[in-house]
């Protein structure tokens, strides 16, 4: 009897236990379900997604109160899923690469971590209240060197590629790209985003005035080559350029009409090179160069130039107003 009343205490026990955790899956499958090679949760406040698009990389898709908007142009529209070696947790929200490992809190508050094989690189939490401020908070665990977010300006008294202490999302005066992207030499953050402005304080790495309504970015992890690949993965391979363009390419500032006659004669008499091309860079307001029946027609303060027989082709590129306008093949 009392060996009956033992096995009936086990089994209550045990149907306590079951019970108990079949509450907590039930509770958690009303708004954790799998994705294509991730997460979403669906909450209150909005939809968080996470999901590996390649081995090293990580995409976190934010949608404050469901809202969703178009991406921006600086992401390749053919982006794709590209990895097949991935591991999804069963009793924890943890995708499993041979490159990262990410963890995904489905609290009351989500967080989301990213780490490689030597432990945490990168949190962010709350990522929801993060979207609806236009916003991303990162806490890295270690603080190294930042490059990125802003092109450098030639007439910095200082210049460095560093930026330690963040930056706005803007080009350099000479055309050196700048991107809300920022990296070190494990790992990149890349977010879609027309504009922003990155502050470090510490271990937090700031991005604020995200365009978008949805908060939408990538970590890659890696060193900067590998970083760089995704990158480019990312935003798209650039095509390959024509032959005639991989030459021999003369690139002139400021130039008249006689100075590029001179500059292809001296190339062609005394140096013995053909040029594939002649690119013409005039950084004055307002100058452009006019043909009419195949010659220049001279203007003040314009320049301009007459055709001329290359080997392969003539390429004439100017700039008004420091803006690209055209090129004449």
């Amino acid at each position: 009897m009392r060996h009956g009343t033992k096995i009936g205490s086990l089994f209550l026990i045990f149907l306590g236990v079951v019970a108990g955790r079949s509450t907590l899956l039930a509770a958690a499958d009303k708004h954790v379900s799998t994705i294509p090679n991730g997460y979403q949760l669906v909450l209150d406040a909005g939809v968080l997604e996470v999901q590996a698009i390649a081995p090293n990389i990580l995409r976190v898709d934010v949608k404050p109160g469901n809202r969703k908007d178009d991406r921006t142009p600086s992401l390749d529209p053919s982006l794709a899923v590209t990895i097949s070696d991935l591991k999804l947790g069963k009793k924890s929200l943890v995708l499993r690469t041979p490159k990262m490992t990410v963890n995904v809190d489905a609290g009351l508050i989500p967080a989301v971590t990213v780490a490689d094989a030597s432990g945490a690189l990168l949190l962010e939490r709350d990522p929801l209240a993060d979207a609806r401020a236009h916003a991303a908070q990162f806490e890295r665990t270690t603080i190294e060197p930042l490059y990125g977010m802003r092109g450098t300006e030639f007439r910095d008294p200082h210049p460095t590629i560093a930026r330690d202490e963040g930056a706005k999302v803007e080009a350099g005066s000479q055309g050196n790209g700048g991107a809300p992207f920022f990296f070190t030499r494990h790992y990149g953050v890349f977010i879609d985003s027309n504009g922003g402005a990155f502050t470090v304080s510490g271990k937090n790495i700031n991005f604020s005035e995200d365009s978008r309504a949805e908060l939408e970015y990538f970590v890659i992890v890696g060193p900067p080559l590998n970083v760089m690949a995704g990158l480019t993965d990312l935003t798209g391979h650039p095509p390959m350029s024509p032959k005639w363009a991989l030459g021999f390419l003369n690139s002139q500032f400021k130039c008249t009409e006689d100075e590029l006659k001179n500059i292809v004669v001296t190339y062609r008499t005394k140096i013995s090179r053909w040029m594939d091309s002649f690119l013409i860079s005039i950084g004055k307001p307002g100058a452009r160069i006019t043909l009419e029946n195949g010659a220049g027609t001279a203007h003040p303060g314009q320049a301009t130039l007459i055709p001329i027989s290359f080997p392969m082709a003539l390429q004439v590129c100017w700039r008004s107003n420091c803006l690209p306008r055209e090129c004449i093949l």
